[in-house]
């Protein structure tokens, strides 16, 4: 039974008429919110790999401060991956 609830999520055209349905619902200032936000996000559009550069160099003090200096070693290796 669990499979026959699943499998509607997994179709797309269902999928598609759901998000339609719940975009109709959705009032005319959430929808100029959303507007918004999207130009806002698209002018402060930062680096992706910036900040998962910077995110893995904190992960690595924070190692290095536990004690954990292989895998503190291991995150700056991945950062300097990262150009």
């Amino acid at each position: 039974m669990a499979d026959s609830a699943s499998a509607k999520f997994v179709d797309k055209k269902r999928m598609e008429s759901l998000r339609k349905s719940m975009d109709k619902r959705e009032s005319s200032e959430v929808k100029e919110d959303q507007k918004e936000m999207s130009q806002i996000m698209q002018l402060l559009d930062l680096d992706n790999k910036y900040t998962i550069k910077f995110g893995l160099l904190k992960k690595a003090c924070v190692l290095f401060f536990y004690g954990r200096y292989n895998d503190a070693f291991d995150n700056v290796a991945k950062a300097a991956k990262i150009i």
